[in-house]
């Protein structure tokens, strides 16, 4: 007599036909891959993939990713007070020096629902690769003498390499809320 628990039983035909499978199954040649540490492109398919990472992964950062080979997270509480620490880790890049680059969040308790501020590490940018700024061209006309001249001027742009700039949490009255209707 046989029990069954949870489970499917395979008859006997089913049973010839996956040993018949298993006979013609030809592995697939991964032969490419030999030379390779880890799964290639792991990291940046995880944060192309990971719908709230995604949104803020600009397309000129992508190519950065492909230099990140590890992540490490450590998570405390000291004083009654939560932190979280993210490490990623980069091989030897065009983009930047540090082998390695921190951001640490703090919150306001052990919960973890408020945060207080963030610590980042400080990124040493290669001569004209900071993914945070941009370049941007204007022209300038001189009030007196019409002259026109072009100024090249470096604003902050969108990047995920942002979240390592340390900051505070934005206070409550900071925070901008609907203005009243008037009555």
């Amino acid at each position: 007599m046989e029990t069954i628990v949870a489970g499917i039983i395979k008859t006997d035909k089913e049973k010839e036909e996956d040993e018949e499978e298993a006979k013609n199954h030809e592995p697939t040649n991964v032969d490419h891959l030999k030379d390779k540490a880890g799964i290639p492109d792991f990291w940046k398919k995880c944060f192309k993939n990971n719908k709230m990472i995604a949104q803020i992964v600009r397309e000129k950062d992508e190519d950065v990713f492909d230099h990140f080979h590890d992540l490490e997270t450590e998570e405390s509480i000291t004083d009654k007070k939560k932190k979280i620490t993210v490490t990623l880790h980069f091989s030897t890049n065009e983009w930047f020096t540090n082998d390695k680059l921190t951001c640490s969040i703090f919150y306001k308790d052990e919960e973890g629902g408020d945060v207080d501020h963030t610590e980042g590490t400080t990124i040493e940018w290669n001569d004209g690769k900071d993914l945070t700024k941009k370049k941007i061209k204007k022209k300038q006309k001189h009030k007196k003498s019409n002259e026109t001249r072009t100024i090249i001027k470096t604003v902050p742009q969108e990047s995920i390499f942002n979240v390592f700039t340390s900051m505070d949490a934005p206070k409550e009255e900071d925070v901008d809320e609907e203005p009243d209707e008037e009555t």
